[in-house]
């Protein structure tokens, strides 16, 4: 994207005074800020999106780019020559050309001593503003998280709780690793988190109060790397997450068509190595197949949920399925069977066992009854008792 932006700039300098004006850097980054919608998503494209790929608003915001290039090649050779020295003024501001226009930039508080005043940040040496665009792309450089989406992953579990301490968590679609790191941090150093992913995924180092992180490269797609999966997680995880997106066509009904699959691959892991009570999350983007992924998500889970963390951009159209409690049970509602009863709760309910799965009868402690299941939990399931001939 950032490559097409550029190409864009480049193509739009006739007369010869606007080369000056947008071959420098910050004349470039003003004209860029012109249309943010179009500067984001350059600065910081979603999982899998190669350089030449424009999101579906992307055409759009192209159109108003060329007409923003445009004014300024109309710009005066003053404007053209103030911009490509970029010079500092005399109070101690810098003055850049915007298409067009001229804005001083409050000064960079010489000399920098490394800590930028608040709503400040350094880049290359000077001092920049932080916008509501980059806030938590600077937050995940300074902090060391290798994607702006490790933020999502936070609020996720801050909202729906669902990387437990100690437990293991599995990412589908896990690289750059931004949100290995996260659940690494979250389920700590007596936890552990796998991740698969086609592309390489460099190590998370392992700290005192960070889980070991194993990866596993290949598509999950393919029985080999899912049986290669399923063996690195062992006895069965505790939360299975997946941020993984489609290579964007900017065509929306495909890109979110692709969404959907995508997140139903993430699904089929979770169903097949989750824990009795263990939690999904998927990303997905809006549109008119997401009630029957949450469908497919809601049969599995005790409950589904949909969550917009802060960190997703305005416009954007991403949102998080998030499946709590995953129901592993022998028995389904409105079930109708046999249950010997082998054992009394507290309540005085009969407990029938099913496979090692409790299920409650309103009967006494040895006897067999026939009950239609009402109601299935992650660990247990309740029953109504039926008379002969209520089938």
């Amino acid at each position: 994207m950032r490559r097409a932006v550029r190409a864009l700039l480049d193509e739009a300098v006739d007369p010869p005074p606007a080369r000056v004006v947008l071959s420098d850097p910050e004349a470039r980054d003003a004209v860029l800020a012109h249309d943010r919608s179009v500067v984001r998503f350059a600065d910081d494209p979603p999982a899998g999106t190669d350089a030449e790929t424009v999101d579906r608003r992307g055409e759009e915001a192209l159109a108003r780019l060329r007409t923003a290039v445009r004014r300024a090649a109309s710009d005066s050779t003053a404007a053209a020559a103030d911009a490509s020295r970029a010079a500092s003024s005399p109070s101690g501001g810098t003055r850049v050309v915007a298409t067009g226009a001229e804005r001083t930039q409050p000064p960079d508080r010489r000399p920098f001593d490394g800590r930028p005043p608040p709503g400040w940040y350094e880049r290359g040496g000077r001092v920049v503003r932080v916008t509501g665009r980059d806030e938590y792309y600077n937050r995940a450089k300074q902090e060391g998280y290798r994607s702006r989406s490790a933020y999502k992953l936070r609020q996720i579990d801050e909202t729906a709780d669902v990387l437990p301490r100690g437990g293991v968590a599995v990412d589908v679609g896990a690289a750059p690793g931004g949100w290995l790191q996260v659940a690494a941090e979250r389920v700590g150093p007596r936890g552990r988190v796998v991740g698969v992913d086609r592309q390489r995924i460099e190590d998370v180092e392992k700290t005192d109060d960070r889980a070991h992180v194993e990866t596993v490269r290949g598509d999950v797609t393919d029985e080999t790397t899912r049986d290669r999966l399923l063996d690195a997680v062992g006895d069965g995880a505790d939360a299975v997450v997946s941020d993984v997106a489609p290579n964007m066509t900017g065509e929306y009904t495909v890109d979110h068509a692709r969404s959907v699959h995508l997140a139903g691959v993430a699904l089929d892991v979770a169903v097949a190595c989750l824990r009795p009570g263990g939690d999904f999350v998927a990303k997905v983007f809006d549109g008119p197949d997401l009630d029957r992924l949450r469908d497919d998500v809601d049969a599995e889970f005790e409950y589904v949920r949909d969550v917009r963390p802060d960190a997703s951009r305005d416009s954007s159209s991403e949102l998080y399925l998030v499946g709590k409690g995953r129901m592993a049970a022998p028995v389904a509602e409105d079930e109708v069977r046999t249950f010997d009863v082998v054992d009394t709760g507290t309540e005085g309910d009969g407990i029938a066992r099913v496979d090692g799965y409790a299920v409650f009868v309103d009967a006494a402690a040895g006897e067999t009854v026939r009950a239609r299941v009402t109601d299935v939990k992650p660990n247990y399931a309740f029953t109504e008792r039926v008379d002969e001939g209520e089938e």
